[in-house]
């Protein structure tokens, strides 16, 4: 018992300054600190960074499965499992962090598992609509929102991408992250509305009227937010990347070493 409340307490240490409620969404701050008190288990049993985000491949599977059978007692276990995928998404880096085993690799697939979950998820929950209770348009409406999803993810990773190759090739400073820079508090709410639709959808899962008010706000928050993300990523790309590209003058570089 020393020994688990002593990693907690390392966990804590070494990674509360990543996550505080200023910088984050009120649930994301709140599963980060749930995750300080699951992480130690990992520590102890020896499981490595990469396993554990194997194992949440594992959770986001299973829990898309659940939902897309379209039985209500399947529903509940399905989205009970996304905020254990919550969770678990922030213990392979606390690991990482605590036992030097951070790889921009172990990044890749976290990131790339995150796409992953979140577009099937509002799939899923809109080919529980249909099933369920007969609602093409809000299947249509849920394909919408995961295409607008994913391209909202896209943009964000291929911009910060060109911004570091940017600040490499010109020495400049220019931010590659603009999540916390521009409409920062808009997206943190629109984070904790998508997370509470989700509550409510367990409650209300009886409730024709209510589920499918509360399911057209969850996939509509997703399109909202998604725009809101592409907006201030072209407005910021317009302004930031007129730099001349130096390819060439990069591979000669490159080359002569």
């Amino acid at each position: 018992m020393k020994n688990y409340i002593f990693l907690i307490k390392k966990t804590f240490k070494r990674n509360h300054k990543l996550y505080s409620i200023r910088s984050e969404s009120i649930l994301i701050y709140l599963f980060s600190l749930v995750s300080y008190v699951i992480t130690p288990f990992f520590l102890i049993f020896n499981i490595r960074p990469n396993t554990i985000t194997f194992l949440n491949f594992l959770i986001a599977i299973t829990s898309i499965a659940l939902i897309f059978l379209g039985q209500a007692k399947f529903f509940i276990l399905g989205i009970t499992l996304y905020f254990v995928f919550r969770v678990f998404d922030f213990c392979d880096g606390n690991v990482a962090r605590l036992t030097n085993q951070a790889s921009f690799y172990g990044r890749f697939l976290d990131s790339i598992l995150d796409i992953f979950y979140e577009s099937f998820l509002i799939l899923s929950i809109g080919f529980y609509c249909f099933k369920y209770y007969n609602s093409e348009e809000l299947f249509f409406l849920a394909i919408v929102s995961s295409i607008f999803s994913i391209y909202s993810t896209c943009i964000h990773d291929k911009y910060s991408s060109l911004v570091r190759w940017l600040n490499e090739e010109n020495k400049t400073k220019f931010t590659p992250y603009l999540r916390k820079k521009y409409f920062a508090r808009i997206g943190f709410i629109m984070n904790d509305l998508n997370n509470l639709f989700l509550i409510f959808l367990l409650f209300f899962k009886k409730n024709l009227k209510m589920f499918l008010i509360l399911s057209t706000l969850f996939f509509s928050s997703f399109i909202f937010t998604s725009i809101i993300n592409l907006s201030k990523h072209f407005y910021s790309a317009r302004m930031v990347l007129r730099h001349q590209a130096q390819d060439k003058r990069t591979y000669e570089k490159r080359k002569v070493k």
